[in-house]
């Protein structure tokens, strides 16, 4: 593979980073080194820099994926010198924007954020429970053990598997009739009722996808505890609400109730005309938006833990 070598390092630490990264690769700039190298040379740089790492260490490692992408691997050392996909700030304010400056500057993220949402929010409907209930003086259940916006969330949850913002986002620009086999693989292991202990999605995505998730399961209304449940969050652990606590049933409480059947959790993870990935329509325009999200570097800031953000993009997918 192809890597690049980034160093912030300061101090003592820079001579110690250049002594093993000039052994393993060729130094194109005075903090920068470009190699091939195979998976366990790499690991060998990286054990080496973990050796000598200090409190003024800090490098980035980045595999060029193709002419136009690359994905951070790993940093060693002082990982605020970098940001979540490895790149380095070039300036700095102490200065607070007033909410309309900041209003202005989002509006383009917000915009971006809930139309992506948009393309994922009802692809739970897919579901043959909730394909049954459209036809005329059909006899399906009134209601399924989860709900549409759910399996949305499952689904997106898959498709983005466990790679970055960048790597996901890239595969959705490059979206292909193989993609659904991918997703619909991918969401075995996701199918509450069914697969043993899902992934809570809120626990490990990337920031944007998080968000975009989060847009999707609370299109309808926002999540909350169900009554009668024996362990109800207090105020103090409300950052672990999401990451921790979040289960299907703060979104479809009736998943709780006792009698559904086996068929009825089936079909509401069965898709009888397949999902809108199959579609051509679909996927030409969620690729030109993933493909405008990847130009707006505002869109990979960390919005997640910036509500006001997080609440007009939801009331933008709403409306």
């Amino acid at each position: 593979m192809m890597v690049t070598f980034i160093s912030q390092c300061e101090k003592k630490a820079l001579k110690k980073t250049r002594r093993v990264l000039d052994a393993f690769a060729n130094r194109i700039g005075d903090n920068t080194w470009q190699t091939l190298i195979t998976e366990d040379g790499l690991n060998t740089v990286r054990k080496m820099l973990s050796k000598t790492a200090s409190r003024s260490t800090a490098v980035s490692c980045h595999w060029i994926r193709s002419r136009s992408r690359s994905q951070l691997l790993w940093v060693v050392g002082n990982k605020n010198k970098f940001n979540a996909e490895g790149y380095v700030p070039v300036n700095s304010t102490s200065a607070d924007l007033n909410p309309k400056q900041h209003f202005y500057l989002n509006t383009n993220v917000i915009a971006l954020l809930a139309q992506l949402a948009g393309f994922f929010h009802d692809v739970g409907k897919a579901i043959t429970l909730f394909q049954q209930k459209l036809i005329p003086c059909s006899q399906g259940i009134a209601c399924e053990p989860y709900r549409h916006e759910w399996v949305s969330l499952r689904i997106f949850q898959a498709f983005v598997n466990e790679d970055s913002d960048q790597a996901w986002l890239a595969r959705l620009a490059d979206i292909n009739h193989s993609t659904e086999s991918f997703v619909l693989e991918n969401l075995n292991g996701l199918r509450d009722g069914i697969a043993k202990n899902p992934k809570n999605p809120f626990e490990y995505l990337p920031p944007l996808a998080k968000l975009v998730a989060w847009l999707i399961v609370s299109h309808h209304k926002l999540p909350q505890y169900p009554k009668g449940g024996d362990n109800p969050p207090v105020f103090e652990n409300s950052q672990l609400w999401l990451s921790k606590l979040f289960e299907a049933c703060w979104n479809s409480p009736q998943c709780l109730n006792t009698d559904w059947s086996k068929a009825n959790i089936e079909e509401n993870w069965s898709f009888p005309y397949g999902t809108p990935f199959k579609s051509a329509q679909w996927q030409t325009q969620v690729s030109i938006v993933a493909k405008e999200i990847l130009k707006e570097g505002r869109c990979f800031t960390n919005w997640f833990n910036q509500h006001f953000t997080m609440h007009l993009s939801r009331l933008s997918l709403m409306l």
